[in-house]
């Protein structure tokens, strides 16, 4: 297993296409400390060595948490590395725990990486953690058309925000060969007693992950390809934008499966939502669509959707629409749709619903006058209308829910359809070609 777990590591390192530093991901624990130290390893044995950035987390969750992270910066010490610790400060949640200490970690590690000028983030991932992944996932509802992409598991890569990568190069191995390369290399860890705090899904889920194999996941990721391959041509050849406040595609009355993936893959993103609705609501919501003849109507993830003379139009509901009073120099995301920055000296205020005539454009007028029901306004202007080029002290883009926050590479064809519908710069390639598509 050393040699497994060094090639791994070196192998990883030469896949990188670019300069730039790394910040490694380390909590202390013994996946995280294999992952450091044998990237170390692999580096010093480079013509060109690449600077690593350790980066400790400390939540403030748990009294050892500070310790923790000083053996860290202790082991990094005897190395020459360089380590920053990151602490979430402020108030924690009382609900959803996990999900927000998960997204303020990589919010902390994402900001370590600008400031460094970091080419990626790299996690300690293993096989363990995949088929974890995997067990809980396979929990849930298969998505629409019947497939099952979060059986998939975790991608090599995940883009953060946009803008930095997360790569996972251990994906392929076992954590007790982790810590068996440590004891030999004399390198200690410290184990996280959450692990095995059975309040965590995670950690309940370990139970049920016998069956779950390489090669199964391997299946399940070459499917996840092949139908963002598949779903970002149809995007690309029958989806159309119509005023920045709906999108529809073409139907022929048969292509019943495209009909259902689509609606899966478009409402989030109309909706501004940032997964998927189950496949039981977007089954319901095709099957709506497809009966009878004439013109049809149903709902799905805050949606509204409408078949008329071999389209199908989606777009947002109006209900749960709060007016947003942004302060002079914040930012925001509204309705999961629109990212607005106010630049201003004054509080800028967003309300909905149209405030006079609606341009229909080529959109059916009841369709165009129900979408625009539904939009962000401000000063008389659609948020729509501003994404399209207009410029002042409050700027505003274009915010993709499904794949603005974390976006796996399985997902990157899909993303980049998106993003070209919607007129917007498409995402960034990962910087190591490893285990890529």
């Amino acid at each position: 297993m050393a040699g497994s777990l060094e090639h791994a590591a070196s192998a990883f390192l030469a896949s990188l296409d670019r300069a730039g530093p790394l910040v490694v991901a380390v909590s202390g624990g013994g996946d995280s400390m294999a992952l450091l130290a044998s990237l170390d390893e692999a580096n010093r044995t480079l013509g060109a060595p690449r600077r690593l950035i350790a980066a400790t987390v400390d939540h403030g969750l748990r009294a050892g948490s500070a310790a923790e992270a000083e053996m860290v910066a202790g082991f990094c010490a005897t190395r020459g590395l360089c380590h920053r610790i990151l602490r979430w400060e402020g108030e924690k949640p009382q609900s959803g725990l996990q999900a927000k200490a998960r997204l303020a970690r990589y919010d902390l590690l994402a900001g370590c990486a600008e400031r460094e000028g970091a080419i990626a983030i790299v996690t300690a991932h293993t096989f363990d953690d995949q088929v974890e992944t995997v067990a809980m996932r396979s929990r849930r509802s298969t998505t629409a058309g019947g497939s099952a992409p979060g059986l998939a598991g975790m991608a090599t890569a995940t883009l953060f925000r946009r803008r930095h990568w997360i790569l996972r190069p251990f994906l392929t191995l076992r954590r007790a060969d982790l810590r068996h390369w440590l004891e030999e290399a004399s390198v200690g860890w410290i184990d996280d007693p959450s692990n095995e705090d059975r309040r965590f899904e995670r950690v309940r889920t370990r139970s049920e992950t016998q069956g779950i194999s390489a090669a199964s996941i391997e299946n399940h990721r070459s499917a996840r390809v092949e139908r963002a391959a598949r779903l970002a041509a149809i995007i690309g050849e029958r989806v159309r934008l119509h005023s920045g406040v709906a999108l529809s595609f073409a139907w022929s009355g048969e292509d019943h499966r495209d009909m259902e993936e689509l609606i899966g893959v478009l409402a989030p993103l109309v909706g501004g939502k940032a997964y998927a609705a189950g496949a039981v609501p977007t089954a319901r919501a095709s099957a709506l669509l497809q009966a009878g003849g004439g013109n049809a109507r149903a709902t799905v993830a805050r949606v509204l959707l409408h078949r008329r003379a071999g389209r199908v139009y989606l777009h947002r509901e109006r209900r749960g629409l709060d007016a947003v009073r942004l302060a002079a120099g914040a930012e925001t995301v509204i309705d999961g749709r629109y990212r607005v920055r106010n630049a201003s000296s004054d509080t800028a205020l967003i309300d909905f619903g149209a405030p006079g005539e609606t341009p229909a454009g080529d959109l059916p007028p009841i369709i165009a006058k129900a979408a625009f029901a539904a939009e962000p306004y401000l000063d008389g202007r659609s948020l729509a209308v501003r994404c399209a080029g207009e410029r002042g002290m409050v700027t505003v883009e274009r915010h993709l829910a499904p794949h603005d926050v974390f976006l796996p590479l399985f997902d990157l064809r899909i993303a980049d359809a998106c993003a070209f519908l919607f007129g917007i710069r498409p995402y960034p390639a990962p910087p190591s070609q490893l285990g890529i598509l």
